[in-house]
């Protein structure tokens, strides 16, 4: 029998960032400060190429292997590919939109590994206000910081999809299928 699907696995690519890196309670202070303002100093430049509709200088902030994963709401989209082919229509198709991000809260995890919070407003009337962001970031060996994980969601979110029968039935309902296969 499959164990039934669990919730929790969207919080996985967290624990794995905490868990390949040293504790954070290993920094001081200073050094945590550090992490945080280089978090916000990537937060605000790629606010600013948001705002410059730069799909290329955007794409650069965020990780663009198979790895990467960005939930909307409920829909989750594997790979930086994908992503990226996502950002360029978006900002070819919005270039007049303006975003205006706050940062509600940062948590260093370690030297090379923080999260930030985020709560965007968009002056395109066609976007829900607020978005609620999300993002999960890493120091590369190269030095930069990118996004490896991001999700956001935002009022009128479509609910998910009801899970598949297979992942939440009862032991009793599964043997009942199975019997049914042959």
């Amino acid at each position: 029998m499959r164990p039934p699907a669990r919730p929790f696995l969207f919080a996985l690519p967290l624990a794995l960032a905490a868990a390949c890196t040293p504790s954070a309670t290993t920094m001081d202070d200073s050094a945590r400060q550090d992490v945080a303002a280089a978090v916000i100093a990537v937060t605000d430049s790629l606010t600013e190429a948001m705002n410059a509709h730069d799909a290329d200088r955007i794409l650069t902030f965020f990780d663009a292997s198979p790895d990467f994963v960005y939930v909307s709401c409920t829909n989750v989209v594997a790979g930086g590919e994908i992503f990226a082919g996502l950002t360029r229509s978006l900002h070819s198709a919005r270039k007049e939109t303006v975003f205006e991000i706050h940062v509600l809260g940062t948590r260093v995890l370690a030297a090379n590994a923080a999260f930030v919070t985020l709560r965007t407003e968009s002056s395109d009337t066609l976007t829900s206000s607020p978005i609620l962001t999300t993002r999960i970031l890493s120091k590369g060996t190269d030095g930069r910081w990118r996004i490896v994980h991001q999700h956001q969601s935002w009022p009128g979110c479509r609910s998910p999809y009801a899970p598949h029968p297979m992942t939440t039935a009862s032991e009793e309902e599964l043997e009942a299928a199975a019997d049914t296969l042959g």
